[in-house]
């Protein structure tokens, strides 16, 4: 047996009756269907370490501040698994709250697990890395990648901005022969893994009891022009869709992460006060600055990487807070600003409700720490194209404060 037939990424014994007994020195590390997972898109050896840049594993309850559930049919949050069913013309949707950044020249992996993806008549079941346009019922302008049931047969899909560029039925996968019997029904574990700028072309793994399969590879360098998708950044989205059936498909856990860096480095972009807001009033908290992604840029992530206030008024204390979606008394003024929009506070607005993510005490200055490596810092925007709000807050311990505020964020 060779070396390569040791590694843990599959189950030795299956090899021979799989492979026909052919050896992985026959065909070489990158072209066997059991070790190729060890081998990334750009033909480097796979490492233990990546970024991960979406975690979308919910345990004990749904968690709506990095998933939205839209449609017609039935959500049910079921022992940490989302449950959707539809009848006759019925839809659900499951897609991860923001977009992940992609960064060129490293893989880019999308993991998902799900139940129920085996054929029921009348119904579309998709699991993938994709967009649409932003009217319900968000069945048009696809742009990214899927594997998709249709009622009939299994296939893997992929358009930019909706023009088809990659339809590959389950008989045509390379390895086809490998997985022909798999039951799409049980408990699936499945990735996608892909390059863009290089456009190497899309791979789908599928977990077999001999481990990780190298379903099918689509080539497209060289093959086609333009990339096969139009942006390398969206969210994982699960669907399901009936025309005349009735269906289950189950929603379980995955993940985005990024290969060969551990640091998510981007673009700093900062958002400075030019005016003091006044925070006059011991307890109330008073909305600073604030920040949403733009609509007509919505490809372009934006992660919060700090957030801080500089008093004005000397040796005064406070709190400083950072909101996700607050409820304000009255709605601040917003304007672009580089590739985000940004508002305004003047004194007025005070936050009476929110989702706080980040805060700290101040006198002087006041820095909040804590948001570089949070997932609820990347600036979300939902189906509809209606973007998170994130608020910059002061809470003053001492009558008649005024502090000046800062937004850093990172562009990627």
């Amino acid at each position: 047996m060779s070396k390569d037939y040791e590694s843990s990424w599959f189950n030795a014994e299956l090899v021979d009756e799989l492979t026909g007994g052919l050896k992985v020195t026959d065909m070489g590390a990158a072209e066997n269907p059991l070790s190729a997972v060890g081998i990334d898109p750009g033909g480097r050896r796979r490492g233990s370490q990546i970024t991960t840049l979406f975690d979308g594993k919910t345990l004990d309850v749904d968690d709506l501040r990095i998933w939205q559930n839209v449609g017609t049919g039935t959500f049910n949050f079921n022992v940490n698994k989302m449950e959707m069913s539809v009848t006759a013309g019925q839809y659900c949707i499951r897609r991860g709250e923001y977009k992940t950044p992609y960064a060129s020249g490293k893989p880019h992996l999308v993991e998902f697990t799900a139940d129920n993806l085996d054929v029921d008549a009348g119904v579309k079941k998709m699991v993938g890395y994709y967009s649409s346009a932003p009217a319900s019922p968000y069945d048009t302008v696809y742009d990214g990648f899927w594997l998709e049931n249709d009622g009939g047969s299994i296939s893997i899909k992929a358009q930019r901005n909706g023009v088809e560029t990659m339809n590959i039925p389950f008989a045509s996968w390379k390895n086809y022969n490998l997985i022909s019997d798999y039951d799409w029904s049980n408990f699936t574990v499945g990735f996608f893994d892909f390059l863009w700028l290089g456009g190497t072309g899309l791979r789908l793994f599928i977990k077999t009891d001999a481990g990780f399969i190298l379903a099918h590879e689509e080539p497209w360098a060289g093959n086609a022009q333009d990339t096969f998708i139009s942006s390398p950044n969206h969210s994982v989205r699960y669907e399901l869709r009936s025309t005349t059936g009735t269906g289950e498909l189950n929603a379980i856990c995955s993940q985005v992460a990024t290969e060969g860096a551990i640091e998510q480095i981007g673009k700093s972009c900062t958002l400075p006060s030019t005016a003091a807001v006044p925070t006059n009033t011991v307890g109330t908290i008073y909305a600073l600055k604030g920040i949403k992604a733009r609509t007509d840029r919505k490809n372009i992530p934006v992660k919060i990487s700090n957030a801080s206030i500089v008093n004005t008024t000397g040796n005064d204390f406070g709190v400083v807070l950072v909101y996700r979606n607050p409820v304000l008394s009255a709605a601040l003024s917003y304007s672009d600003y580089g590739n985000v929009q940004h508002g305004i506070g003047d004194g007025s607005q005070t936050v009476t409700s929110g989702d706080i993510i980040a805060a700290t005490p101040a006198d002087s200055t006041g820095a909040v720490e804590g948001l570089e490596n949070n997932f609820l810092s990347f600036i979300g925007i939902d189906i509809d194209d209606n973007p998170d709000e994130y608020v910059l807050a002061y809470m003053p311990t001492s009558s008649n404060q005024s502090v000046r505020a800062i937004f850093g964020g990172k562009e990627f």
